[in-house]
């Protein structure tokens, strides 16, 4: 391939980037990535700003401590500290990379939320068939592309965190939201999908759930309102 990037991953933005599985030998992880945008100031881009990367190609050589965690769900109580009363499963070794494969190919993709670096490895989060929560380590890692599509989706975008109340079966319930302001066009595949405005996503029950694109805020609140599962309401926007 054109461009290739060895142990950097410090150069990659992998938030809302598409993994789907390649192949899985020796210890050796392959995955397909699409909507993975590299920095400005990497070796391979010269393009003056953060890039989308077209396709990716991505292999993690000699996998290690790999565990995969199900999800629960929490709860607040009514002093506002969260619980859950779901048991904390974690699988280790190659069962784990067996679940994190079978997300990957039974739902042809995987909505990557994160995937950052913590103390012994990485960590992905991220929404499959259900919210995939995985731990990895490994020897070394290579990232190919040939070709970038446009400018990273996030390029003259802000984001500000925002705690919202809401009315749920179960109880009031605080979670947090992410409300995004758009300065520009938002891309994908080096294709407009929506102009400047804003949006909102949080996650309830381990779905994200976004709102979709709107000219003001008022707008997008209400189309969050309209996305929200049904017996759903937002109580209190808090500051």
């Amino acid at each position: 391939m054109k461009y290739v990037s060895k142990d950097r991953l410090c150069d990659f933005e992998f938030h809302d980037s598409r993994w789907s599985f390649v192949s899985w030998e020796d210890g050796n992880l392959t995955v397909k990535l699409w909507e993975l945008n590299i920095h400005k100031d990497a070796e391979q881009n010269d393009c003056g700003k953060d890039m989308e990367i077209k396709e990716a190609i991505v292999t993690f050589i000699g996998i290690k401590n790999f565990t995969y965690t199900l999800p629960r769900t929490w709860q607040k109580d009514e002093n506002g500290n969260s619980y859950t009363d779901d048991p904390l499963v974690v699988y280790d070794g190659d069962e784990a990379v067996q679940r994190f494969i079978k997300e990957l190919e039974s739902s042809h993709y995987a909505s990557s939320m994160y995937f950052k670096e913590i103390d012994g490895g990485y960590e992905f989060g991220g929404i499959g068939n259900e919210w995939i929560s995985v731990e990895f380590a490994f020897d070394s890692v290579t990232v190919e592309w040939d070709e970038y599509c446009g400018k990273a989706w996030y390029w003259g975008h802000k984001y500000q965190k925002q705690k919202l109340v809401l009315e749920t079966p179960k109880g009031e319930l605080t979670v947090d939201a992410t409300v995004s302001e758009n300065t520009e066009p938002v891309c994908a595949n080096g294709i407009e999908i929506a102009p400047p405005g804003f949006g909102i996503v949080l996650k309830y029950e381990n779905k994200a759930i976004f709102s979709g694109h709107f000219k003001t805020l008022e707008e997008a609140f209400e189309g969050l309102k309209a996305a929200l599962p049904e017996g759903v309401k937002i109580k209190e926007v808090q500051p």
